[in-house]
């Protein structure tokens, strides 16, 4: 067993990125998910995916996305879930030359600045927010068109 010590991050864009699920529902009871990529630095929603089910290539897709926008991060963190733990993300991190680290199990503050934007996210736009569908809950840029960031929405 190692020794507890706290992540070092760079105080610079693209250095240290969170990913996280948040659960909701449309007015019809059918449950969804939203997965929500965030950089820890500048506290910006890199992306905010909703979809019923998101598979680890669908992750690896979005992030595959992000990092040719915005750069490659120096680091990821995520919690355990399956769609994280897998071969498909495991070879994603290996190949992109990401460092992925997993926060210890049953410890959801190690991941705090994901935890923190889910928090807001949940108080200011799904508990406000009726969804009917999918299209409800994609989020559109002034222009109309899809796009994976809601409205810029950051955490404090």
């Amino acid at each position: 067993m190692g020794t507890r010590a706290p992540i070092l991050v760079e105080a610079r864009p693209n250095a240290h990125w969170s990913l996280d699920f948040v659960h909701d529902q449309f007015a019809n009871g059918r449950r969804f998910r939203i997965l929500n990529i965030v950089d820890d630095v500048t506290k910006e929603c890199l992306g905010a995916i909703p979809d019923t089910s998101i598979s680890a290539r669908r992750v690896a897709r979005e992030l595959t996305a992000i990092v040719e926008r915005r750069r490659r991060p120096g680091m990821i963190v995520s919690d355990h879930g399956t769609e994280f733990t897998c071969n498909a993300m495991l070879a994603w991190s290996k190949d992109t030359v990401i460092d992925w680290y997993f926060i210890a199990p049953g410890k959801p503050m190690q991941h705090g600045f994901i935890e923190s934007f889910n928090g807001r996210m949940r108080d200011e736009l799904l508990n406000e927010t009726l969804f009917f569908a999918l299209d409800d809950a994609a989020p559109r840029s002034p222009t109309g068109s899809p796009t994976t960031i809601f409205g810029g929405l950051t955490h404090r």
